[in-house]
């Protein structure tokens, strides 16, 4: 039987309370492992960079450096690292500049958990998970 293996995950979101919560929420899922959790761009970027995560999930509005520009700076040096936003914009504007900086899926902070859980790991089996959710 072959394992499964583990995905790794950095969550970039501001808000306290939003990060502890998704990261317990996370570990309720086997083969994915938190590595990381970063407050503002600058940091997201450079945690991106030192542990190189399968999949970062990524918050819009952000101290220092915006979300998008994150993914796009990310997506330019490591291709490999995939990202889902993760947010509570739903502005059509957003979501397409998300897209157009690299963004492999964009989902609403309310999406359910076995939703984002499944596109995390698709993310990280290189599928895409572009539509909202």
């Amino acid at each position: 039987m072959t394992e499964t293996p583990t995905v790794k995950i950095l969550i970039v979101e501001d808000d306290k309370m939003c990060c502890v919560g998704l990261k317990l929420s996370l570990e309720r899922f086997p083969n994915f492992a938190v590595i990381g959790e970063a407050a503002n761009g600058q940091d997201a970027i450079d945690q991106a960079i030192d542990r190189k995560p399968d999949v970062i999930l990524l918050d819009i509005g952000l101290p220092i450096i915006n979300g998008i520009e994150v993914c796009r700076r990310v997506k330019a040096s490591h291709p490999g690292i995939h990202v889902l936003m993760l947010t509570s914009h739903t502005d059509e504007r957003i979501i397409r500049d998300s897209m157009a900086a690299g963004a492999d899926g964009y989902f609403n902070k309310d999406v359910d958990m076995d939703v984002l859980g499944e596109s995390i790991q698709k993310a990280a089996d290189g599928k895409s998970s572009a539509k909202l959710h």
